[in-house]
């Protein structure tokens, strides 16, 4: 029999779940000194935890408890409004969150999965979430950032709260979102994407929320848009910090009431939409500065999740290398790698992330035809950064070396070297770098860079 420890201070809360768990060895603590003492004393598979306690704050009691039992299995118990203090908790190691009030039939639910899927902390993902990713289109969890992002996103899956992605360009954040979509209870219904910065301010509302017969110029039949197609399922709003303030405006209605028009049309139209939304600015600036709306920010940013940039997943970057060479083999013969473009590979910063690292592999794959890609099979912007000396100083002894180059003197050096080796086309040089063209306009013109 499965020992479960109830931590709430509420007796009447307290007396509900023993009933619920009945059938469990249940145990009671009121207090987080209480529950510190039975942790040390006894051991329990899971533990129910109310992180308001007269005695403990924030998410203090969480770390002790897993650090005294690691393979415990902690299910948060969070009122209304703490939602974010609940998501901090499943990065702390909490298995999942609940909030009050909550059915009785739901918490044992949940707790027999808990119990049922106890994961031992090696570091490795349970088969479901890993097989999900694999379907649709993840490679590499060799990263602990990477694991305990999938992890993460797992859990809150199921909340059908909305989420905040953010990352830099190319880190995978739509892929983060299908992988969301899919592990939800909305699996089954539409996934729509949406690139908020794709469009024109005048064409924006008729694609976002459709449009009635004759309701403008061209507008010869009745069209749906995006949020009336992804009823019942999930919309992504990619590059949300592109959209405008009046469209700003509009999405904050939708997300409040759930309700839209279309354009032409003074009926309103309901949507049973999840949203899901990314950004690679920092949208808390954009507030601050203004840019953005603070109360649509905290909408859309119920639960934040950070896509960590390649060069933070040394352990993935060979993997996915592998993994593009495996896509990218039409021939079914599949390309080695030498030792020297490997070296190239590992060293290389990817200023552009995953996707500027599927652009590399695809042009090698283009150059070496079936056979061993070697640095000269590689884009040439990867080999002048090499040449420039961006891990010389590195190997130098530790005592003369001069202090390495930063993230934006590498990302600036690719830059260069790509507009050089497009002859300044920008469309060129954003396709081999891996990133938009809008986003290399942008960092052209912080960085000061000549494309002439």
């Amino acid at each position: 029999m499965a020992r479960i420890l109830i931590v709430e201070d509420n007796l009447k809360v307290q007396r509900l779940l023993q009933r619920a768990l009945e059938g469990y060895a249940a145990d009671t603590a009121a207090s987080g000194r209480d529950a510190l003492a039975k942790i040390s004393s006894d051991k329990f598979q899971a533990v129910l935890l109310d992180v308001i306690l007269p005695d403990a704050s924030d998410l203090e009691l969480l770390k002790k408890i897993k650090h005294i039992q690691p393979h415990c299995q902690v299910i948060v118990m969070t009122g209304h409004g703490s939602v974010s203090l609940a998501v901090s908790a499943i990065k702390s190691g909490a298995y999942d969150f609940i909030e009050k009030p909550f059915n009785p039939a739901e918490i044992r639910k949940l707790l027999a999965m808990a119990i049922g899927e106890s994961r031992s902390d090696d570091g490795y993902l349970p088969e479901k979430i890993t097989s999900l990713a694999e379907d649709i289109g993840f490679a590499g969890f060799e990263s602990r950032e990477i694991q305990e992002l999938l992890l993460t996103a797992y859990k809150i899956s199921g909340k059908d709260l909305s989420v905040l992605i953010c990352g830099e360009t190319g880190t995978g954040k739509e892929l983060l979102a299908r992988f969301i979509h899919a592990a939800s209870m909305r699996a089954s219904g539409p996934y729509v994407p949406v690139n908020c910065g794709a469009f024109t301010e005048n064409l924006v509302e008729s694609e976002l929320f459709g449009h009635e017969k004759g309701a403008f110029t061209g507008a010869d039949r009745l069209r749906r848009g995006c949020f009336e197609l992804a009823d019942r399922g999930t919309i992504f709003l990619d590059e949300i910090g592109e959209a405008s303030l009046s469209l700003q405006a509009k999405f904050l209605r939708v997300l409040e009431t759930g309700e839209f028009q279309r354009v032409g049309s003074e009926r309103f139209i309901t949507a049973d939409v999840r949203v899901l939304a990314a950004t690679n600015i920092d949208l808390a600036a954009a507030v601050r500065n203004k840019t953005f709306r603070e109360d649509l920010y905290y909408r859309l940013a119920a639960v934040c999740l950070q896509a960590p940039p390649l060069r933070r997943r040394g352990d993935d970057i060979l993997a996915l290398a592998y993994y593009f060479l495996q896509r990218a083999s039409e021939s079914g013969k599949i390309p080695s790698l030498s030792a020297e473009a490997v070296k190239i590979i590992m060293e290389y910063p990817w200023p552009g992330n995953v996707r500027e690292l599927s652009n590399a592999v695809k042009h090698a794959v283009a150059l070496a035809e079936g056979g061993t890609v070697w640095p000269g099979h590689l884009p040439p912007h990867l080999r002048q950064a090499r040449n420039i000396g961006f891990n010389n100083v590195i190997s130098r002894d530790k005592e003369s070396a001069e202090p390495p180059p930063s993230m934006v003197e590498y990302e600036k050096t690719a830059i260069i070297a790509a507009l050089k080796y497009c002859r300044g086309s920008i469309p060129e040089a954003a396709s081999i770098l891996g990133i938009g063209q809008a986003t290399l306009y942008r960092k052209i013109n912080r960085m000061n860079i000549t494309t002439g």
